[in-house]
């Protein structure tokens, strides 16, 4: 697939999300935090989609970045949790990476980037937020959000 073809098909994507939403372009940028005119660029196919936006209407739209993608056709809510469990399980082993234990951090004459203890709040808050979303008790942009401020 070529860099042209990919931007068609997120912008027929894109297009199809926000009417199922009965969204204008107005109401997409609003809560994405773009341009209206930067929508209608995407939806045109008229520019390549960064990977913030590219996340930001994923979890706007609660369909995974392989739909937006056209890599699947899957647009359920079940494909999407999946995405935002990977999501969090990639960003709690980031915080076991970061958390190396004293001993060994020592060893090597390194300092810990954070204590154990802090990395397994942050995999706990992860996990938690994980599950609210899953139950439908916070919404998809409150799951990002979460983990964005636990970066």
């Amino acid at each position: 697939m070529t860099n042209e073809e990919l931007k068609k098909i997120i912008g027929r994507r894109l297009i199809s999300l926000r009417k199922r939403e009965h969204w204008t372009q107005q109401d997409v940028a609003d809560k994405v935090g773009i341009s209206k005119s930067s929508v209608s660029i995407y939806e045109n196919g008229l520019r390549d989609i960064t990977a913030d936006v590219a996340s930001e209407l994923s979890h706007l739209f609660e369909v995974s970045l392989n739909y937006l993608f056209g890599r699947s056709n899957d647009d359920s809510r079940e494909a999407y949790l999946a995405m935002c469990e990977k999501q969090a399980m990639q960003k709690a082993k980031q915080y076991e990476e970061l958390a190396l234990p004293v001993e060994k951090a020592s060893m090597n004459g390194h300092t810990p980037v954070v204590s154990e203890e802090v990395a397994n709040k942050a995999a706990d808050r992860i996990f938690a937020a994980m599950e609210l979303l899953k139950e439908g008790k916070i919404s998809s942009e409150a799951f990002e959000s979460i983990l964005k401020k636990l970066v």
